[in-house]
């Protein structure tokens, strides 16, 4: 599995590099995030499809600090488990078969205990959640898009800035509201 994930996440790595120009090294590797603006990287292998995605914490739950209320402790809980829900959030196109195989999702808000203390001694001042979606294809050959349906589940979510390594190159958009649909 480990070894899975670092291949993956290797491929990712140069997708990055490559979509980007470099940027994202010139700048120490890490870029603060902007509010309502997320992330995906998408990559296709066969009959693989592996996307990976970040947001920041304000879009997702409206906030960004460890949760210190029930209330906010809900919202995280609620969060996570829509974010899980793949097939839900990237609709592939239905004749390719796609199904999703395995979803994990992470945010260091999840870490706090039921009494507001923190698992780790810093609080986060811009938390993200990340959520990584291994789908398989029975047809991946019939694979023509994706419609991203996080901006119908999280609706303070502006703009996702996607990356994606496919059979025949790279390929980067923008998609909106309205305009959430990525064609291969």
């Amino acid at each position: 599995m480990l070894a899975k994930r670092l291949s993956i996440g290797i491929g990712f790595c140069v997708a990055a590099a490559l979509l980007s120009g470099g940027a994202w090294a010139a700048e120490g590797g890490h870029k603060a995030h902007v509010h309502g603006e997320s992330k995906a990287k998408l990559a296709i292998e066969g009959n693989v499809v592996e996307i990976e995605f970040e947001s920041p914490a304000h879009d997702i739950v409206g906030f960004e600090s460890m949760p210190k209320t029930d209330k906010q402790r809900a919202a995280v809980d609620a969060a996570m488990a829509a974010l899980k829900k793949g097939e839900a959030l990237f609709r592939l196109t239905p004749a390719a078969g796609c199904k999703l195989r395995e979803a994990e999702v992470e945010t260091p808000l999840a870490e706090s205990d039921h009494k507001g203390e923190h698992k780790h001694a810093e609080e986060e001042e811009h938390s993200e959640f990340h959520g990584h979606y291994h789908f398989r294809c029975a047809q991946p050959d019939r694979l023509k898009g994706v419609e991203v349906l996080l901006f119908d589940a999280f609706r303070t979510m502006r703009e996702i800035e996607v990356g994606a390594i496919l059979p025949g190159g790279q390929r980067a958009a923008t998609l909106k509201p309205g305009a959430n649909r990525f064609d291969f």
